[in-house]
């Protein structure tokens, strides 16, 4: 359809899901949802709810389900019509996916990651394993660099292993490979249990019932899922290694210290991202009395990373991913004068190291924020509210619709 006389438009788009409920009182009513953001957009404007664009709902269909049928909207043959209100003519435009959705649950599920309790506990690289090895000189060396990456392939022959053990009813093998390789499928992971129970019925059948027992046996494309998976400032840097610089200065005040602290920020407990957003500029203004000079340095380190972070476009590319090195290696050697460690027991500060290759991928970091994406869930929430709840899905979808066709109008 490229073509016909008409401007040609490649979309660049922000592809995310969440899981969320259809009620805003306590009792839940599942749904998974799908939304999409518009990357060519100003990145300031993606912090807006008014550029979220709604995709699907179903409160029987994963994720990953559900985006089986928005990949087809990604084929490179495929293109939509629309009119132009600027050049006043017929245009197509191409959908183009910008980064695999995310927060974090969904980034493992993408992956077909087993997440934090794995032996190679990040999505991205094969760096960890077994706690000896990552003690090691070379093995704890490691944790301050990317690794080697995980390919497509890899996963796919690890989960074809995985079932190929299933049919023989070893769980045990199963979950071993699962917490050493880091793959843990959830897809796969119906079909596993059902062949677990599947074997253990034919073994009994053919190993142990003597009217049954075998005689014989009486013996005995596209996108790859890891590179466009970016690292989540909210998830790794606000609730990790902010709340970790917290944690290290806070739990060794004692009630005087604590007293003098929330009279300067009004410092309280349950802190939420957007409280260490705050924190983090503004908490090394006043611990210097409060914490040790190595303390201090990390929070001046960690502030310094944070601003770089927050911006929202970047002028000239290399030399930001210099000095953003830079500052994720201040950070890192901060944590290795502290509490060696650290790298071993929490897996964002392994994880920071891959903002770089990210931030060169797909931009600047406020672009993977979900926190829009989150916020949006509320008018989601009311379209369900509203509807019949005789069939849902197809009401929220019309609802939102609708309100498209409004917003486009006015």
């Amino acid at each position: 359809m490229a073509g016909q006389g008409r401007p040609d438009f490649h979309l660049r788009v922000i592809p995310w899901s969440n899981d969320v409920s259809g009620n805003v009182s306590k009792q839940y009513n599942a749904h998974t949802n799908i939304y999409i953001s518009n990357a060519n957009i100003l990145h300031q404007k993606l912090a807006q709810e008014y550029f979220v664009r709604y995709c699907s709902t179903l409160a029987i269909a994963s994720s990953s389900e559900q985006f089986v049928a928005l990949c087809e909207d990604f084929d490179e043959n495929h293109w939509e019509e629309a009119y132009d209100c600027e050049l006043k003519e017929q245009i197509l435009f191409q959908l183009i996916p910008h980064f695999l959705p995310a927060n974090n649950p969904q980034q493992l599920e993408t992956t077909s990651h087993i997440g934090v309790n794995g032996n190679h506990n990040y999505r991205q690289d094969l760096t960890g394993g077994l706690e000896a090895e990552k003690e090691s000189v070379e093995g704890y060396s490691a944790l301050y660099h990317t690794g080697t990456a995980w390919t497509v392939e890899q996963t796919i022959q690890c989960i074809q292993y995985q079932v190929w053990l299933a049919c023989l009813g070893n769980r045990e093998a199963i979950c071993e490979v699962s917490t050493a390789s880091g793959i843990k499928d959830k897809i796969s992971q119906f079909w596993i249990k059902t062949l677990l129970l599947k074997s253990k019925e034919l073994q009994d059948m053919r190993l142990k019932r003597p009217e049954t027992r075998d005689p014989q046996l009486a013996g005995l494309k596209g996108i790859d899922p890891y590179k466009d998976s970016p690292v989540k400032s909210l998830h790794t840097y606000l609730l990790g290694i902010d709340k970790y610089d917290w944690h290290i200065t806070s739990s060794r005040w004692n009630t005087l210290e604590e007293s003098i602290f929330a009279t300067w920020l009004e410092y309280k407990n349950s802190l939420i991202g957007k409280h260490f957003k705050t924190i983090q500029q503004l908490a090394v203004f006043h611990i210097h009395d409060l914490c040790t000079p190595l303390v201090l340095d990390l929070w001046k380190a960690t502030g310094e990373l944070g601003a770089f972070l927050w911006m929202a476009e970047i002028l000239d590319m290399e030399v930001f991913l210099g000095d953003l090195q830079v500052l994720i290696d201040n950070v890192l050697d901060c944590w290795a004068a502290i509490d060696p460690q650290r790298i071993i027991t929490k897996v964002m500060l392994h994880i920071l190291i891959y903002l770089v290759q990210d931030i060169h991928r797909f931009g600047p970091s406020v672009i993977f924020s979900t926190k829009v994406l989150e916020c949006f869930n509320a008018v989601f929430q009311m379209c369900s509210i509203l509807s019949n709840h005789l069939s849902p899905s197809h009401d929220i979808a019309v609802t939102l619709g609708d309100m498209e066709c409004f917003k486009h109008m006015v």
